[in-house]
């Protein structure tokens, strides 16, 4: 809303020099709320959110990868080792 009335006022301004008009324009006041972030700084946010998210992602799918890895492993062990105990017997 902010932004809106900021856009507004200047398309006001912009009217106002090509017409000169003898009653002055009512003017909204625009008052930024509390709140109010520079666009850089959210954006530097988004980034820093979009990476660490990306980041954390890949690492989980490694980990993940792994686990899967060395149950396989540990499964063809069994495998293995009930081979080799029958082999035995």
């Amino acid at each position: 809303m902010y932004k809106t009335c900021l856009n507004e006022t200047m398309a006001n301004e912009t009217i106002s020099e090509l017409e000169p008009s003898p009653t002055p324009l009512n003017e909204k006041e625009c008052e930024p709320p509390v709140a109010l972030v520079s666009d850089g700084f959210l954006l530097l946010i988004w980034r820093a959110n979009y990476w660490t998210a990306f980041m954390l992602s890949w690492l989980e799918k490694k980990n993940q990868k792994s686990k899967i890895k060395n149950q396989k492993i540990k499964k063809l062990n069994l495998i293995i080792l009930k081979y080799l105990g029958q082999l035995h017997q």
